[in-house]
């Protein structure tokens, strides 16, 4: 199954993203950072499958959930500044989703 044009940037995106996440991870063992692991790849699956972008904007925000706890939890399975960074990364591609076809 192939991506939609309209949607391979995002896919390529969301594609890099889980692994530089996953390398900032102090510990990727962790239930919520698997948990975050699997929701981004969950993302490239909903891409893949064509899925409606207000559903990829719901996981996004799933992730974005994920990452916020991250970002107000001391001595998380991540940095504060890198779940922050990656909090704002995923704002940025929620927000554009909005202008995608079929928003």
């Amino acid at each position: 199954m192939g991506v939609q044009p309209a949607f391979e940037h995002l896919y390529h995106e969301i594609e890099d993203l889980e692994h530089r996440v996953h390398d900032s991870m102090d510990k990727p063992q962790d239930h919520m950072a698997e948990d975050l692991h699997r929701q981004i790849i969950a993302l490239q699956d909903d891409i893949e499958s064509s899925r409606n972008p207000r559903d990829l904007e719901n996981r996004m925000k799933q992730i974005q959930s994920l990452l916020d706890r991250a970002r107000h939890t001391p001595d998380s399975y991540m940095s504060i500044s890198d779940a922050d960074r990656y909090w704002r990364i995923f704002e940025q591609l929620r927000l554009s989703l909005r202008k995608f076809p079929n928003y």
